[in-house]
Order: structure tokens, then C-alpha cells, then sequence
């Protein structure tokens, strides 16, 4: 093929697949693809559905994002903004029209129970008591004025009515370190709360949401184990000004609708995934051992001991560092993928369990591959290439699907058998 230099059409032009995800049964597939619409002046999200065969669009709304299969691989649920804020859409692959599970809260990210029968999801929430005080002298009534505008920026508004607040003060308050975070932009005070919603029945029913965590603090990253009782969940109760980098396990029982700390973290920890077993806890993080600056490793936490003191109404024991087992640490490779092609789609979690170990990305020489550690503690190399760069990966117990770019081509989706 001839090459020609690069003009504004080609921009427009450029499709992005990301968070790809695979069914249940390994044949098909779900993922997003993400284009600039040059009239509208904005980005187009839509979902598409590979059947083993074709490709084709699921959605077409142009709003559409993080598809993800029901465990028996019948319908599909995504998240859409087409209303005035994020809410989750139902979609059967027998056709017929999303169904729209509407709730008061914006959605951020969601995940299925194992059930079927429920979805878990989270979105922000401003927590704070009535007789709140933002900042030392604030005027009176200035806690109700900032927790007006959180509300207000939550729900999205159209150019109208922003121009009849325009006189309103909007005034920050920034009293946290970490106030501004990619992809929240301003956090301003709200926090990440984690939701359980049921799917009523009748169509024109409305679901039943319930709040599983509670606190002024965010609670990130939640992952159920295989029985769909115990939620784990990333999150700091111990730093309310955003200073301390460290974070904690928590283990949300969904029967007993309590939460138990069961690890104090020395440093970061992101992306919890129970193992297949439901006896062992894997994340990404490291400990601080120089600063900021350490490498972050794949970890696995033993809470089998845990949940049965849980199930006995025995307050868990705390464990710490001690009790982590460091499954990377001869390889002393940072867990994750921190090279992107741009634009990208991205999305998906960077470790997943199977029967057989848990998969992972790791960056090896500049290059996210992904690779597993098996049930003997080896590391083994699943997908690695040199001029191949893995952004998003998922995988079950049928086979593997990714997306991936080179240095000369935008991220494409690939998918590998058993």
C-alpha cells in the first residue's frame, strides 16, 4: 500500500476497540469501539458483539460503553449516558431493545453477581452530616452550598440551564491533597460508594438498589468471591485529607451487610481479584520499600481464616505485609500495562483468575505482555511480543481475548483459545 501523509480525514476516521470481554461459552465476545463524529464535535462509544463469525454493533446510540456478559451469556449489560446521566441498559442477544434499569445514581462502573439476577455498581455519593463545616471560618450555610453544586454536577446538565446558574457561586473549596484524578477530573466531596441493584422481573418494574458501603471515604476496586457473599473492596478510612498513598483490603459480607478490615496495606493497592478457589485474594500494589518510586508487584493474601471467623460473627484477624506472599518478586517487573497507543479504548482490569493461576499484564523491557503464574508459583509467558503492545485484556476458563497496538497501528482485538 502506498503511504500518503496524514490528513484531519484520517483522524476521523480511526476506530478504537477497548474493554473487550468474552462470554461465558468462549465463542463470542463484547467490547467498545470509540470514533470522533466530526459534526457533532465529539466522541462516539458504541458496543459490538462477535458471534464467532461476524462483528457487528449492538448499540447504536453512540453513548454506550463497558458491555459485559450475564453468567448464563444471554444478555448483555452497558453502561449509557443517552439519559441526562449514566445508567445501566439491558440487552438481550435474542434481540429487541435495551432495557433501561434506571436508578438515582450516576453508574460508574458495574459488574454481575453470580446469580444473574443482580448487578453491583458504583457511583459517588456526598456523605457528610448535616452540621458539616467544610473548611475552618466557613460562612454559614457553605456546607449546603458545596453539597448543592456535587449534586448539581452529577447530573448532567444541558447549556440552557447552565446558563441560568452562571450567576451561582460556584466557588471550589479544596481542603485534600488529592483533589482533581484522571478520569473523575474535580472530586470535589463526594465519595465512591458501592451499590447492589436487583432486576425486577416485569419490564416496566423499577430496580431495587441497595447501598452496600458506607463511610466518608471512597471504597474502589470491589470484586466478589466465586459464592457472590463476600465483596472486596480497596479503600483508606485512616486519611481523610488525601495524603497517605496506603490503602486497605475490606471484606463486605452481603448477608450480615457488615464490613471487616481485613488487611492494612504499606503502600498502594489496586485491582483485587478473588482466585478461583475463593481462598486467596490477588492485587497490585508494592510496600513502600522506596517510596513511591517501588515497583508495583503482583501480591496474593490468604483470607480463607478470614471468612471463617466472618461466617462464626468473630471479628477477623488483621493481617498485614507478613502475611502477603509476593509472586513477583524475582522478576521485580511492574504489574499492569503503562504504555498506550493514542487514541486508545482501554478499559478492563489488569489481573484475572482462573483455575489453573492467575492471569496478569507485566510490563517486561517497555512492553505490557500478559503472562500467569500457575498453581506451582511459576511465571509463565502467555501473550508477549516485542513490537506488541497488550491495553486491555480478559479471560475465563474457555479462552483469552485482548486488545493490542504496534508502533505503527491502532489497538485491535484478538482472541485465543484454551
Amino acid at each position: 500500500m502506498k503511504k500518503k501523509p496524514w490528513s484531519v480525514d484520517d483522524l476521523f476516521a480511526l476506530k478504537c476497540p477497548g474493554g473487550p470481554e468474552l462470554a461465558p461459552d468462549g465463542k463470542k465476545s463484547v467490547f467498545t469501539v470509540q470514533n470522533l463524529d466530526r459534526e457533532e464535535d465529539k466522541t462516539i462509544s458504541r458496543v459490538f458483539f462477535f458471534d464467532g463469525q461476524d462483528c457487528r454493533p449492538l448499540t447504536s446510540s453512540g453513548k454506550d460503553s463497558s458491555p459485559r456478559f450475564s453468567p448464563d451469556g444471554q444478555q448483555v449489560a452497558f453502561i449509557s449516558n443517552r439519559k441526562e446521566k449514566s445508567q445501566l441498559f439491558l440487552l438481550s442477544l435474542q434481540g429487541g431493545e435495551p432495557r433501561l434499569l434506571e436508578t438515582e445514581k450516576e453508574v460508574k462502573s458495574f459488574f454481575w453477581h453470580p446469580d444473574g439476577k443482580r448487578l453491583i455498581f458504583t457511583s459517588e455519593e456526598i456523605c457528610k452530616e448535616d452540621d458539616w463545616q467544610p473548611y475552618a471560618g466557613a460562612p454559614p450555610g457553605d456546607g449546603e452550598r458545596l453539597r448543592k453544586l456535587a449534586q448539581k454536577e452529577e447530573k448532567k446538565q444541558d447549556k440552557k440551564e447552565e446558563k441560568q446558574e452562571e450567576k451561582e457561586n460556584r466557588v471550589r473549596v479544596i481542603n485534600s491533597f488529592r483533589y482533581r484524578f484522571d478520569g473523575r477530573g474535580y472530586l470535589g466531596h463526594t465519595v465512591q460508594q458501592i451499590y447492589q441493584l436487583t432486576i425486577p422481573a416485569g419490564f416496566d418494574e423499577e430496580p431495587e438498589v441497595e447501598q452496600l458501603t458506607r463511610g466518608d471515604y471512597d471504597h474502589e476496586h470491589p470484586a466478589l468471591d466465586p459464592s457472590g457473599r463476600y465483596l472486596v473492596v480497596v479503600a483508606n478510612n485512616r486519611d481523610l485529607e488525601g495524603m497517605d498513598p496506603c490503602r486497605d483490603l475490606w471484606i463486605w459480607d452481603l448477608e450480615k451487610k457488615e464490613g471487616y478490615l481485613i488487611y492494612k496495606g504499606p503502600g498502594p493497592i489496586f485491582s483485587p481479584q478473588w482466585s478461583y478457589c475463593g481462598s486467596f485474594i490477588y492485587f497490585g500494589g508494592h510496600d513502600m520499600q522506596e517510596g513511591l518510586s517501588t515497583t508495583s508487584h503482583l501480591w496474593r493474601l490468604g483470607v480463607q481464616e478470614s471468612l471463617q471467623e466472618i461466617a462464626e460473627e468473630k471479628p477477623p484477624r488483621e493481617l498485614g505485609v507478613e502475611q502477603a506472599e509476593n509472586l513477583l518478586k524475582k522478576r521485580d517487573r511492574p504489574v499492569g500495562s503503562y504504555v498506550q497507543s493514542e487514541p486508545r479504548g482501554g478499559g478492563g482490569s489488569f489481573i484475572h483468575s482462573r483455575q489453573d493461576g492467575v492471569y496478569f499484564t507485566m510490563t517486561v523491557d517497555g512492553v505490557p505482555g500478559i503472562f500467569r503464574v500457575n498453581n506451582s508459583g511459576e511465571i509463565e509467558e502467555i501473550f508477549y511480543c516485542r513490537d506488541q503492545v497488550i491495553t486491555s485484556f480478559h479471560t475465563n476458563e474457555q479462552g483469552l481475548i485482548f486488545t493490542s497496538a504496534t508502533g505503527d497501528r491502532l489497538d485491535e482485538v484478538y482472541m485465543l483459545g484454551t
